[in-house]
């Protein structure tokens, strides 16, 4: 999303700049509260393994989804949040019609999800 941040600040898209900077401040203080717990058991089974990787892909998709919904450049959260998991699990699949109508930096924001 840093990467993102500064297309946003080359070509001045302000609704984009509030999308990312609340999307980068949560994602970063959760990230942070999270590194703090620490794990009761130390054995770690195959089962929690794919729920762990389970977990983190829906996860990640519902973070990736929060620019997309606050800018308005596409203006249902379940929209969003689909053309965000079919970027990261590269289906290909979308709900645009037409890509080019989004600003730039929601454009280079989801070619980096796909």
């Amino acid at each position: 999303m840093i990467l993102t941040m500064l297309v946003v600040l080359i070509h001045k898209e302000t609704a984009m700049v509030r999308a990312l900077g609340i999307t980068i401040a949560g994602t970063g203080i959760a990230g942070f509260l999270l590194s703090r717990v620490q794990p009761r058991k130390k054995n770690h089974f195959a089962r929690d393994g794919l729920t762990v990787v389970g977990l983190i892909w829906l996860v990640l998709s519902a973070a990736g989804a929060i620019p997309f919904w606050i800018s308005g450049e596409i203006p249902s959260y379940v929209d969003s949040f689909f053309e965000t998991v079919s970027g990261f699990t590269t289906t290909g699949a979308t709900i645009l019609t037409d890509i080019e109508s989004l600003s730039r930096s929601a454009i280079f924001w989801r070619s980096l999800t796909h």
